[in-house]
């Protein structure tokens, strides 16, 4: 395929148009009668696991900065207590960010959850649909592409199925995501959530919390491409927000080391 889930501008009104010219009635209406809360479900998604990557990857810049033992000896001279903060607030938001969104559906149906998305596809009709080209063309692929976007489609939504369930007192085909869910489960308890000591915390290391944190980002947008069409690649969204935490950290501590240094200079 052609890089139809990427959501530029140019492919916004290519939908729009294509929806309006093949869509059905009820799409080319501008109304996906009850779709049209799930298609809002799937935004809100992404755009919670894309806050949570920007946490963590924040979190991570700062690690990379203080690998340099010479910025450690400037934050500690210059008594820059403020760090230590900013950093734990950086890891709750990612950690608390990433783990809620898969949180069990309840039933109210009111959680941001990747749980509350499979709960809709378990049924069987409405996951026919979203794999259908019906459901492509209301979307707002053209004729050609239909058939390709329905297939991906299903393959998206089959890989959401096979890692997520509605309720995680029922076992999941795949237990890689559970698991890591599992795994991150002491922390966001007793660390985060209520602020008690516990050695759990020494048991999860980063590239665990990193795993589970790209897989949520993965998951919502998959999501989203099968509900709305479109979705950022998620490599290209870590990549960005890598880049950017990077830049902004060195930065802000380029002010520190400058003082340090000039400091040592004197000395």
């Amino acid at each position: 395929m052609t890089q139809l889930d990427e959501p530029t501008v140019e492919r916004a009104f290519e939908r729009a148009a294509n929806t309006a010219k093949y869509g059905s009635q009820e799409a080319r209406s501008g109304q996906f009668g009850a779709m049209t809360v799930e298609r809002q479900l799937a935004t809100r998604l992404l755009n919670e696991a894309e806050a949570a990557t920007r946490a963590w990857s924040s979190w991570m810049a700062i690690n990379d900065c203080l690998s340099s033992p010479e910025l450690e000896r400037a934050i500690s001279h210059l008594d820059l207590w403020g760090l230590g903060p900013i950093r734990q607030a950086l890891m709750r938001d990612a950690i608390l960010g990433a783990y809620r969104l898969s949180d069990p559906h309840n039933a109210d149906n009111l959680k941001v959850s990747l749980c509350r998305a499979v709960k809709l596809s378990e049924n069987a009709d409405t996951a026919n649909l979203l794999a259908s080209t019906e459901w492509a063309l209301d979307i707002g692929y053209g004729p050609a592409m239909a058939k390709a976007a329905a297939e991906t489609n299903a393959r998206k939504l089959g890989h959401l199925q096979d890692l997520v369930v509605s309720d995680w007192k029922k076992p999941p085909k795949s237990s890689e995501f559970l698991s890591l869910r599992m795994i991150l489960k002491p922390i966001r308890d007793r660390q985060l959530a209520h602020s008690i000591d516990s050695s759990e915390v020494s048991k999860v290391t980063v590239d665990e919390l990193t795993k589970f944190i790209g897989m949520t980002l993965d998951l919502a947008a998959d999501f989203s491409f099968v509900m709305n069409g479109s979705a950022p690649s998620p490599n290209d969204v870590r990549k960005l927000h890598s880049e950017s935490a990077k830049r902004f950290w060195e930065l802000a501590f380029k002010a520190p080391l400058d003082q340090y240094r000039q400091y040592n200079a004197k000395g």
